[in-house]
C-alpha cells in the first residue's frame, strides 16, 4: 500500500490531550492508532504517566526510558521508513514529540492547534528539532511487518 493511500485515512484527525482514536489524539497516541491500525500492533499507551501534553518534561523522561529498549532499535537517519517512528524535540528542546515516518522525509504527527498532517522533517522547523528514528522491533526495514 503506497504511503498516500494509508495516510488519508488519518490526515485531518483531530488533536485530543491523551487520545489514541478517530475523535482525537495527541503524537503518540495518533502512533498507537496507526500502528493498530494499519499493522496490527498494540504500542504501550503511557496516558497513566502524564496528566497533560504540556507535561513535556514528564513525557521526555517516558520517551528517554524507551529509546533503544524493549520493541524499540534506533535506526540511521537516512535509512528510515514507514511506520518507523520520528522523534522530535519541543519548542523547550525536550524530545518528547512523534511522528510516524510515511516515506523517507515526511512524516505524519499532530499537536494542538493542528489536525494531523504530513510533513516534510528534512526542512523548516522540524528539520533543526529531529533527534532520531526508532524501529519496532517487528518491523523490517521499508516498514513491512515481520
Amino acid at each position: 500500500m503506497s504511503a498516500r493511500a494509508w495516510t488519508d485515512a488519518y490526515v485531518g484527525i483531530p488533536f485530543r490531550a491523551r487520545g489514541a482514536d478517530r475523535d482525537g489524539c495527541d503524537c503518540w497516541g495518533l502512533a498507537r492508532l496507526v500502528y493498530r491500525e494499519c499493522l496490527g500492533i498494540a504500542l504501550v499507551s503511557y496516558t497513566e504517566s502524564y496528566a497533560t501534553a504540556e507535561e513535556t518534561m514528564e513525557i521526555a523522561d517516558l520517551v528517554a526510558g524507551a529509546r533503544d529498549v524493549g520493541p524499540w532499535a534506533p535506526v540511521e537517519p537516512g535509512c528510515e521508513g514507514a511506520y518507523d517512528i520520528a522523534l522530535f524535540r519541543d519548542r523547550l528542546a525536550l524530545a518528547s514529540h512523534v511522528g510516524v515516518v510515511t516515506a523517507t522525509g515526511r512524516a505524519l504527527h499532530v499537536m494542538r492547534g493542528r489536525g494531523a498532517e504530513l510533513i516534510n522533517y528534512r526542512e523548516g522547523v522540524w528539520k533543526h528539532r529531529l533527534v532520531a528514528f526508532q524501529r519496532h522491533v517487528a518491523l523490517r526495514a521499508g516498514g513491512e511487518h515481520v
